[in-house]
């Protein structure tokens, strides 16, 4: 990837439950969200102007209803992030439940963000996810920073940057999160996108986590846009460029072609 300087819980049954916020999301965009990773995943296909729509990070993944009886087992995983910004630490926290049928591991993930100087408490997040491989989020690191330029030159496959990413997305010099919410098809994972506010709290992006949804090869600070290159197919990639208005904080994309690899 290229950036241009110019506790008993129950397991999850159900992809994350949309966050509460006044402007929310549509149920066109959540349905779209769902159809695309459904389809990434028995397919192997891929996806790609609208408002962006933020929401309140502070929220709690939904509780379980599967039958507990077919739990065969409770892993958890915990990691200190500190080198991925000089403006905050993340803490991560994977519990992941193994059921008899061996069909989907179902997790939750949550993740806690702390000021880097006072080491209070920002803000925190968790998500309910039914599709991330064996190996994601074991390995603490397997994250990126291209602030602190942590791993910033690992060799990307199958649009993989890391688990967690740091990043300015927004081009407003704060840092923002990205991090893996589903495995995707052969397309790659699929990122949510966490921008920070001026107050130093975070909110989801809709547009960036709903229709960017992969994580860019190309992030353009002069121009302010950011390029995906996704698998259309087995010969082709394909390309969309995505532009933010300072102005108005929306992003549109603004291209779109099929490249023949």
């Amino acid at each position: 990837m290229h950036v241009d300087t110019g506790s008993s819980e129950s397991p999850p049954t159900s992809i994350r439950k949309p966050l509460a916020a006044s402007g929310g999301p549509t149920n066109r965009k959540t349905k779209m969200r769902l159809i695309i990773i459904i389809l990434t995943i028995l397919l192997f296909g891929c996806s790609t102007g609208q408002q962006p729509e933020t929401t309140s990070v502070l929220t709690k993944a939904d509780s379980l209803t599967k039958d507990t009886s077919k739990i065969t087992s409770v892993t958890s995983r915990t990691c200190e992030l500190t080198t991925l910004s000089n403006q905050f630490d993340i803490s991560v926290y994977l519990k992941r439940f193994d059921d008899n049928r061996q069909v989907y591991d179902s997790c939750i993930l949550k993740l806690v963000i702390t000021d880097k100087k006072t080491r209070i408490k920002i803000d925190s997040t968790e998500y309910t996810s039914l599709f991330l491989f064996e190996d994601t989020y074991e390995n603490c690191d397997s994250v990126t920073s291209f602030s602190t330029n942590y791993k910033n030159n690992r060799e990307v496959v199958d649009n993989y940057f890391g688990d967690i990413v740091v990043a300015d997305f927004n081009f407003d010099n704060k840092d923002d999160i990205a991090f893996i919410t589903e495995i995707g098809g052969n397309g790659g994972p699929l990122y949510s996108y966490y921008l920070q506010t001026q107050d130093k709290k975070f909110s989801v992006d809709r547009y960036l986590t709903d229709s960017v949804i992969y994580f860019p090869q190309l992030i353009d600070n002069k121009k302010k846009r950011l390029t995906t290159r996704v698998h259309a197919g087995a010969c082709c990639l394909g390309v969309h460029i995505y532009q933010l208005n300072k102005s108005t904080s929306m992003w549109k994309q603004i291209s779109h072609k099929i490249d023949t690899i």
